[in-house]
């Protein structure tokens, strides 16, 4: 990515991608993210590094990206074909259009090269269809990743929702805790999602990231602080330093996630937090991570079952547009001074209910 102008930065704002813009140079720490693979947990949707669980939240992520944790969500839209949407987003004719798609993917290297033009200056002429075809190439470059240069074809409905202000990040989360997933059961699989915010929450959770000072923090920001490694690591050095990880080496409350207002999105009534994925549908348990939120970590009373991966059909979306919205409440974070706390029978109880997993 070269040049944009100012005047196309501020016109590009409307599809509330701008941040991206800062984090395109960002290089991901691919032994790190690689490393955390391996102590991911498939069915509680953890990472478990010396039984001290961690998982990024919607709120978090939310806060990363420097948008609201609150709604209107942007969902899937689940139809049989794309192809239509996709010509017409970007004005073209279906077949060409095709072109650009082999079995519902679309080559973003291809799809880059016949739209994105530079002026003789190197500057990205920034109008229709480029507009559209930069923000379907950022979106599937550190949004919706699966780890190839190919895409799902259906991004291109997403994008007309974004620049009605609409909030892509539970999505962004549901790709990334699922692709953790895959690549837990085979780690030959690229890691997908995005691996961009889930490296920056990794660094900020696990103490990497230089002291901010700047308020209010925004993604902007992220590129212009130091991060410190313990050393120059190979992927065999951070499984070491992973096993032997405690409390003492993560930090629990995060003081610029706060977004000043100092609230949580909790799920009401419910242990679960559901998340809509393009394809499929994913989850965390509130329940097993109320030491992030400022609160004492105690024994969760109700994690029944196991909840795996579903499509995002018909079915499931009108679900969540129906019942979604109004289970969501904003609660106010308690403790946020306060330190690390885990209540002594919790660790005693994650012990025996992981040792009763293994058995099984």
């Amino acid at each position: 990515m070269r040049v944009i102008s100012a005047e196309a930065k501020s016109e590009f704002k409307c599809f509330g991608l701008d941040p991206l813009l800062s984090l395109r140079h960002v290089r991901l720490e691919t032994n790190l993210l690689t490393a955390t693979t391996y102590f991911w947990d498939p069915q509680i949707h953890v990472f478990r590094f010396n039984y001290e669980e961690l998982c990024p939240t919607m709120e978090e992520f939310c806060a990363l990206y420097g948008v609201s944790p609150v709604g209107p969500f942007i969902l899937p839209t689940p139809r049989p074909s794309f192809l239509t949407s996709f010509s017409n987003f970007l004005g073209i004719h279906q077949q060409y259009a095709s072109m650009f798609v082999k079995d519902h993917m679309v080559d973003l290297m291809k799809l880059a090269t016949s739209f994105l033009a530079y002026d003789s200056k190197g500057i990205l002429n920034f109008t229709f269809p480029i507009k559209h075809a930069f923000a379907f190439c950022l979106i599937g470059r550190f949004f919706i990743s699966i780890g190839t240069p190919y895409v799902p074809i259906q991004i291109c409905e997403l994008i007309p929702f974004l620049a009605k202000g609409h909030n892509l990040i539970p999505m962004v989360l549901a790709e990334t805790l699922n692709s953790l997933d895959k690549v837990y059961e085979d780690p030959k699989i690229p890691l997908g999602g995005s691996p961009i915010l889930l490296q920056m929450w990794l660094l900020e959770r696990l103490k990497f990231l230089s002291p901010t000072v700047v308020t209010p923090y925004k993604p902007q920001h992220y590129g212009l602080r130091r991060i410190e490694l313990p050393g120059k690591f190979s992927l065999r050095d951070w499984l070491g330093y992973f096993q032997t990880l405690s409390w003492r080496n993560i930090k629990w409350f995060i003081f610029i996630w706060g977004c000043s207002e100092q609230v949580l999105l909790h799920t009401s009534r419910c242990a679960m937090a559901r998340l809509i994925g393009l394809r499929s549908t994913s989850f965390y348990w509130s329940l097993r991570v109320l030491h992030q939120m400022g609160a004492m970590q105690t024994i969760p009373t109700s994690l029944k079952g196991d909840y795996p991966m579903v499509p995002a059909g018909l079915s499931v979306v009108t679900w969540a547009k129906d019942r979604w919205p109004s289970k969501l409440t904003l609660t106010q974070v308690t403790n946020t001074d306060g330190p690390y706390m885990m209540s002594p029978e919790y660790k005693e109880w994650l012990k025996d209910n992981l040792g009763e997993r293994k058995t099984s």
